[in-house]
């Protein structure tokens, strides 16, 4: 019996693992939106030193692009899918470091002084020119 207790905990977290994996690489689909726009996705980071979350350029609900003081261009990924990334103001609600946007800070999206949606940046990604 505690074999198989064991041999079904092993199971489970190899699954577990092999399911964070396959969610944190992009899917084709985002690829082809970011390759539409110039881009190809490069290596996982954290930070975007001096990114301005404000000054992004849309690829759908989920994910976005922002510019860092480096004049890089990075993948914002968040998530669950945030709306208002297309055209509202995101107001930062809980980061990391002030003037910077990393993976785990919060904001959220407004809309005449009414939160529409509340996002939580997941996983961010260097992006290469084409």
């Amino acid at each position: 019996m505690r074999k198989i207790f064991t041999s079904l905990l092993v199971l489970f977290i190899a699954f577990v693992f092999a399911v964070s994996a396959y969610a944190r690489t992009p899917s084709g689909s985002i690829e082809d939106s970011v390759a539409e726009l110039g881009f190809r996705i490069g290596p996982e980071t954290n930070t975007i030193v001096g990114g301005d979350i404000n000054k992004r350029t849309y690829v759908d609900k989920r994910n976005i692009i922002v510019t860092g003081s480096d004049s890089r261009s990075y993948l914002v990924r968040f998530r669950q899918s945030c709306q208002g990334t297309y055209s509202k103001q995101m107001v930062p609600r809980l980061t990391k470091i002030q003037g910077n946007v990393s993976q785990y800070d919060k904001f959220v999206t407004r809309y005449e002084g009414r939160t529409l949606a509340r996002c939580e940046i997941r996983w961010v990604y260097e992006l290469e020119p084409t």
